[in-house]
């Protein structure tokens, strides 16, 4: 989520630092006023997002809406349930808020790390999970007001060109909720077996295509390298080709693979799919 930023190449420093971030008294459950507003992960892209765009047509999933007691992503809402009083001279200034959240069906609380960052002049929150089972970290462009629809001069926003190359860090797996995921464009309870993929535990299926994760590997933000041995199922031959990934949540991505093809999809409750998935016993295979 970024401009085709430097963040790739800070990705483990930066981690670290907010992994580090203090932890001071409870305060009231209001969110600082500086990380208020309409965000959005920018990577991949380029210009500049309006704080109009939420609530039209121009707003994605990769959007966010950070409220005094909430934020809100596509289709998903989480409220502030703990968030330490925070010190402007507090060290990296980041913040750690626990959060409930309610979306597609489903609640669940998470604790997330925030801290507000300049690189090339553009206000940029940095998101970060000190979960060490699904770590991850993501980066969100401050949206602009209206009449100030310009990058600042100078910044190389909108220039990849500009930004110095990302180094990859090794992971052991996706920042993405585990279960079925739907091509984007399709309905939940409108699923089958061509639109539809099973995220489990090292590797992610399809009606007759499984693909196992062999090598993962971070390179930016939101940004992932999959070396993928996928077979037929019941061959006993697989061929194996690197996948690309862009994550913008945990729970909807893109990939791209070395032919060109672009998939998108979105995690659905597994209630909401229609017969035989709904029914299916999947958590062997997701835990």
């Amino acid at each position: 989520m970024t401009m085709r930023t430097h963040v790739g190449t800070m990705a483990s420093l930066t981690l670290a630092i907010l992994l580090a971030a203090p932890s001071h008294g409870v305060a009231k459950q209001l969110v600082p006023a500086q990380f208020q507003g309409v965000w959005q992960n920018m990577e991949g892209k380029t210009g500049v997002c309006k704080q109009a765009d939420w609530g039209t047509a121009a707003q994605t999933d990769t959007h966010i809406r950070i409220s005094p007691e909430s934020v809100d992503y596509h289709e998903t809402q989480c409220r502030y349930t703990s968030i330490p009083a925070s010190k402007a001279d507090s060290g990296s200034g980041a913040i750690r808020l626990t959060l409930a959240c309610r979306g597609e069906g489903e609640t669940w609380s998470a604790t997330e790390i925030w801290q507000l960052q300049k690189i090339n002049e553009q206000s940029m929150l940095l998101v970060a999970s000190p979960n060490s089972k699904h770590p991850y970290i993501f980066a969100y462009q401050q949206c602009v007001a209206a009449g100030n629809s310009t990058a600042p001069s100078g910044s190389g926003a909108s220039s990849p060109a500009n930004a110095p190359p990302a180094k990859s860090i090794a992971v052991a797996s996706l920042p993405l909720q585990r279960g079925y995921y739907v091509a984007s464009g399709t309905s939940c309870d409108q699923a089958s077996n061509a639109t539809l993929q099973l995220l489990r535990r090292g590797a992610i299926g399809a009606a007759r295509t499984l693909c196992e994760f062999k090598a993962i590997e971070q390179t930016g933000p939101t940004s992932y390298r999959v070396r993928e041995s996928c077979s037929e199922l019941g061959s006993t031959t697989a061929a194996t080709e690197t996948v690309s990934y862009e994550i913008a949540n945990d729970r909807s991505f893109t990939t791209r693979r070395a032919d060109g093809a672009d998939y998108n999809a979105r995690y659905c409750v597994q209630s909401s799919l229609p017969s035989p998935w709904r029914d299916n016993d999947i958590r062997g295979l997701i835990k």
